[in-house]
């Protein structure tokens, strides 16, 4: 397909005559500021084989965790997270957490319970948070045992993943 940019025209003519503004490119790029609400402006994505196990009711932090620097105030974060979970005993519960900064975020997200031990599960959540900032805001994923008795782990014989998607509100 031939392009054909008309003079001093903010619009782009294509071959089957149909035009589009380009009003909103700046040296050939779209800045940040002029991206239509619900555009992707950033992500950040990380991957742990490190696993965490928890014996007690106790949230504890896993490795899974990734930080983003959101480019406006007013943007939102999509947050992603999957992984296998493994549970040591019968009727055993895992659950998990998301928190921002060091503070539980939302409260249980996800949770998956076996009916007998030594089981695994995939496990996982997405998230829309508000951070209302622009300074750089880290979100980790909290496990606990629910049942309080004996093992539970995550993630487990594979990877575990969370991603950031600063998303244009």
């Amino acid at each position: 397909m031939t392009t054909i940019i008309s003079g001093s025209s903010p619009s782009v003519t294509f071959s089957d005559s149909t035009s589009q503004n380009t009003s909103a490119i700046v040296g050939g790029k779209v800045p940040y500021a002029n991206m239509p609400v619900g555009s992707v402006l950033q992500v950040v994505n990380f991957i742990t084989n490190s696993q965490t196990t928890s014996t007690n009711g106790t949230y504890v932090a896993t490795p899974l965790t990734a930080s983003i620097t959101p480019k406006f105030s007013s943007s939102k974060i999509l947050i992603l997270v999957s992984g296998n979970s493994f549970t040591g005993q019968t009727s055993g519960q895992i659950s998990l957490e998301l928190y921002k900064n060091g503070s539980d975020l939302a409260g249980v997200l996800s949770q998956a319970y076996n009916t007998a031990g030594g089981q695994e599960s995939q496990i996982g959540f997405n998230y829309l948070d508000s951070p209302t900032t622009t300074s750089s805001t880290t979100y980790t994923v909290y496990m606990a045992n629910t049942t309080a008795t004996g093992t539970v782990s995550f993630p487990i014989n594979s990877s575990a993943t969370i991603t950031l998607m600063e998303i244009a509100a």
